[in-house]
């Protein structure tokens, strides 16, 4: 008695593609190519990225994860914070506690004059 076997693939689906499969019949690289075109735009202001975790693209979510950690704070908190801190920057220019907290967050410096000053 012979029982047939299906065998399954083990290289990606991807015409051309040699690799491994990583998941659902594709390489890493194809399959995270896929996930990511399928995902809504990053939400940071100005970025035309695609999403990767928590409404971010994977640049912005892995800034803000060491940002969060440097400062001991969740990532909500990170973001309220955040937009406390552009929010003040906006109504004082020139104070030096919001730079410094611009600094620790990672945010860029608000410049305003032609010479490069606050």
């Amino acid at each position: 008695m012979t029982a047939e076997t299906e065998t399954k693939p083990t290289t990606c689906s991807e015409d051309g593609c040699e690799k491994a499969i990583y998941s659902k019949g594709k390489c890493r690289g194809h399959y995270e190519e896929e996930r990511e075109a399928n995902n809504p735009l990053c939400s940071a202001a100005g970025c035309d990225r695609n999403s990767y975790v928590r409404g971010l693209c994977r640049k912005h979510y892995v800034s803000q994860r060491s940002t969060s950690a440097k400062v001991g704070l969740s990532a909500e908190d990170l973001a309220v914070l955040a937009e406390v801190v552009e929010k003040l920057g906006k109504y004082n220019k020139k104070s030096a506690l919001v730079a410094q907290a611009r600094e620790i967050l990672g945010l860029p410096s608000s410049v305003t004059a032609a010479d490069g000053t606050p």
